[in-house]
């Protein structure tokens, strides 16, 4: 493992992965490193701005090269879908058209996938070095309640406005996710390259309250619990590199029964 490296981006969702490899010393997380990490309120249709490819490639690029194996964990789209959406429609009146909207998404999600690809391909003319990335669909949207979101407004002093309706962010919310997998796997140039890691099944077959945090109200899931149901996916999964030689990804998991307090992190360079 010791040339293994670990670097984890997304949203919030993302931040059950700091769960699974909580005791991980080849994982770079966002307190030795403030441009990896997950980030409050990290959107699929900004990815682009300068200031987010420079903290979604720069860590990439500037690899140490005792590294033979870079994981890239990318989990997006939730803050678009449960978030962006409602301020453009409760805040901005706006009534974007879905179909665009989800579009967007995907494709700037493709591009960033084919943006590592294509630095990995550069980084190989000088040093030995293979991409791992994971794609990550960890959570369903979860029900709220009629006051969830003015507490949550008051609690983190953030604009307040509604979301749209638990029934559209669970059928959007599926709707993106299957479109990206479906443009991932028809992709044979993804083989052995890009893993997919969906839990939503499990939301489902167990139940929302299974999944649900049991002390306070959040639109998170209790990562205690779901990171279970992702572990059970990364020890059933094999990865492969170019050589066809298998690639053990260990993970150190988190094992107290109750979550850390969970803080938002803005986005800083």
């Amino acid at each position: 493992m010791s040339d293994i490296c670990i670097i984890n981006y997304g949203d919030s969702q993302g931040e059950v992965w700091d769960y699974i490899f909580y005791h991980n010393k080849n994982y770079i997380n966002y307190f030795e490193n403030n441009l990896v990490g997950w980030r409050s309120g990290w959107s699929l249709k900004g990815i682009n701005k300068p200031e987010h490819k420079y903290r979604l490639i720069h860590p990439v690029v500037t690899l140490d090269k005792k590294y033979k194996t870079l994981f890239i964990i990318l989990t997006f789209g939730s803050v678009d879908i449960e978030w962006n959406l409602s301020y453009k429609r409760y805040i901005l009146n706006e009534n974007p058209n879905i179909d665009l909207f989800l579009e967007i998404m995907i494709q700037n999600y493709l591009q960033l996938i084919e943006r590592y690809l294509s630095i990995e391909k550069e980084m190989k003319k000088d040093r030995e070095i293979n991409f791992q990335i994971i794609v990550t669909f960890p959570f369903l949207p979860l029900p709220l309640s009629d006051g969830y979101m003015r507490d949550f407004s008051k609690k983190t002093n953030t604009l307040y406005y509604e979301v749209i309706s638990h029934e559209e962010r669970l059928k959007l919310w599926n709707r993106f996710c299957d479109m990206v997998i479906l443009l991932l796997s028809n992709n044979i140039e993804y083989n052995k390259k890009i893993y997919i890691f969906d839990i939503r099944q499990d939301f489902y077959s167990k139940g929302f309250n299974y999944f649900q945090r049991k002390d306070i109200e959040d639109h998170h899931p209790d990562f205690v619990i779901s990171q279970e149901s992702i572990i059970n996916l990364l020890k059933s999964q094999q990865f492969l590199n170019h050589n066809n030689e298998k690639i053990l990804l260990s993970y150190k998991n988190y094992l107290d029964k109750t979550m850390y307090p969970h803080k938002r992190r803005p986005f800083i360079i």
